[in-house]
């Protein structure tokens, strides 16, 4: 009953799983808890509670030697979705991969062919493109034999983002047309509308306007006759933007209006809907010549983009701002130019040239002073912006403070004050660039100097455990200084957590230095305990070794450690920016 009520997405599946997974518990039944585990995961995934999913899945995964194989296989399928979801791609390809071979086992091809469709998916948005490319091969394989459509559409939908990502739109057009065909076969109007909205996407991607708009136009006639509203939307949408980027302004404006309407009054509160939504609208206003409607839409946008710490807006307005105030003085000069040649044509050629330089000058010192004034609120507003960014980050800090008062279980009272320490470490980033000259990079030295004061602070060993900082690089850009922080805080924090029992007293070393290599490259160390300090990882301390090894990933990083003599990281990063 459970699954046949998450099939049809009824709430009351959430309900009747509980239930049955309350009277496991009371009768003991192991098998089933971890059965009833599982499937009560699929259904919070399916509702998109993703973190109550997770913690139903994983506690399923730790009892898996419970489980037959078929539903091992389901449950690896269950948590690589997920993680895809959350997105967690070292794990998703992990537990994807994991499904495709007990699948095998047992020869299930839809089993093992989806699971492969999965880790090709992954693949695909991780940015590592041409590594889904053997994976969806072999799950066609595996599918195509079985024929079921609405799996088969899966498949080739993933080809066509694949090709999408390579620029081969003679492909990618090629699986586009077989999703649509297999589709087909499912008489299901709103899989098909989202086919042919597909292609449309595809033919937009490269140019060929009139292709994508016919398709979205059969895509939301689909959508209606399915009655499924958001495929309706996302249809009228998609067609909306395509006309901007066609130029076709006059027809795009109405449809934006109208589609940011309609999500006010459905309660639609995902911000990134709305601020895709004003982009297009301001720069349909803009391209129209409608700059007093372009202003006001951009201001709009910035304001959204402003909510989540992004800059990127102020850009934005202030090109349409200088094209508008441009615009101004260029029909002026204009107009001041030919009275100037009507009053003086009888001076000849040489008054003309005098003229159009003047002209000239006069237009260019006007543009010099827009971009400086352009330049100066935009330097005010990031730093107001990185103001703001550090307030909410310390009101965040703060609310854990006072949380942690209220918490009387030592794990979780650690995993808050792991996460406050997490949270103070990207604040002190904003407030050395609020307070700073140079608004788009951070002084490491003096930022690892405050960074690991604080955490000898918050551990209480402040006396004990001695600090030497030895940081020999240039300020480093905000994009490459945020996860370095983070990662050396982790660090740190372990350190201080397992090095020293029993207030121990020690030195923790922090170095940061660029080799002859041009790779960066970073050194924490401790002369605690080292090996004998290695204990079973708690949950706390997996999150951090994991969130280390993200953050690494995201510059390119090499993690070293060595444990003989205290305990030593050493990371290589080879994507970083210097200012």
């Amino acid at each position: 009953m459970i699954r046949l009520l998450d099939a049809y997405f009824d709430p009351n599946a959430k309900i009747q799983a509980e239930k049955a997974l309350t009277l496991a518990k009371e009768n003991n039944l192991a098998r089933n808890i971890a059965e009833l585990e599982l499937t009560i995961g699929e259904v919070y995934t399916d509702i998109d509670i993703v973190d109550t999913a997770q913690l139903y899945l994983e506690s399923s995964l730790s009892q898996i030697e419970l489980l037959d194989k078929p539903a091992q296989g389901q449950l690896h399928a269950a948590l690589a979705w997920l993680y895809i979801i959350i997105p967690f791609y070292d794990k998703a390809l992990h537990h994807s991969l994991a499904a495709a071979e007990l699948y095998k086992e047992i020869d299930d091809a839809t089993g093992a062919g989806l699971a492969l469709v999965d880790v090709g998916y992954t693949h695909l948005l991780e940015g590592t493109t041409e590594a889904a490319l053997p994976f969806l091969d072999e799950a066609k394989t595996l599918l195509e034999p079985e024929n079921v459509p609405k799996d088969l559409s899966n498949l080739y939908r993933r080809y066509v983002g694949y090709y999408l990502d390579m620029g081969d739109s003679t492909m990618g057009l090629f699986y586009a047309n077989k999703a649509i065909e297999v589709v087909a076969l499912m008489e299901d109007k709103s899989h098909l509308s989202g086919s042919y909205n597909l292609r449309g996407r595809l033919h937009a991607a490269f140019g060929n306007y009139a292709r994508a708009e016919s398709d979205y136009l059969i895509s939301r006639k689909y959508a209606i006759e399915s009655g499924y509203d958001l495929d309706e939307v996302e249809a009228r949408r998609d067609l909306a933007g395509l006309y901007v980027s066609w130029g076709k302004y006059e027809q795009a404006i109405p449809m934006l209006e109208e589609i940011i309407d309609q999500y006010k009054n459905d309660g639609n509160d995902v911000m990134g809907d709305y601020i895709d939504l004003y982009e297009s609208l301001y720069i349909a206003y803009a391209g129209s010549d409608q700059y007093e409607a372009a202003f006001k839409n951009v201001q709009i946008y910035e304001e959204l983009e402003d909510s989540i710490y992004n800059i990127e807006a102020d850009r934005n307005l202030k090109e349409v701002r200088v094209k508008f105030e441009t615009e101004q003085t260029e029909g002026l000069l204009r107009q001041r130019q030919q009275q100037l040649f009507y009053s003086l044509g009888s001076l000849g050629l040489i008054l003309i040239i005098a003229g159009i330089l003047w002209w000239a000058y006069r237009n260019k010192r006007r543009q010099n002073e827009l971009l400086e004034k352009s330049n100066e609120e935009k330097a005010f507003l990031i730093k107001e912006i990185h103001h703001r960014v550090k307030n909410n980050l310390q009101v965040l800090s703060s609310l854990l403070s006072l949380q942690s008062d209220y918490i009387a279980d030592p794990a979780a009272l650690d995993a808050v004050t792991e996460g406050r320490n997490r949270v103070q470490s990207m604040g002190l980033i904003h407030q050395k660039l609020y307070m700073g000259e140079n608004l788009a990079a951070v002084d490491m030295k003096e930022y690892v100097v405050d960074l690991t004061d604080h955490l000898l602070d918050s551990f209480g060993k402040v006396g004990k455990v001695q600090l030497q900082v030895d940081v020999q690089v240039p300020p480093i850009d905000v994009d490459s200084a945020i996860p370095l922080g983070l990662i050396i805080n982790e660090l740190v924090t372990n350190s201080l957590k397992h090095a020293f029992p029993d207030d121990r007293s020690g030195q923790i070393t922090i170095r940061l230095w660029i080799n002859p290599s041009k790779t960066l490259c970073l050194k924490v160390a401790d002369d605690g305990l080292g090996k004998n300090a290695i204990i079973e990882p708690s949950e706390s301390t997996s999150f951090g070794t994991d969130l280390i090894k993200i953050l690494s990933k995201k510059l390119k990083g090499k993690i070293q450690t060595n444990a003989e003599e205290g305990y030593c990281t050493t990371i290589y990063f080879q994507r970083y920016t210097l200012q």
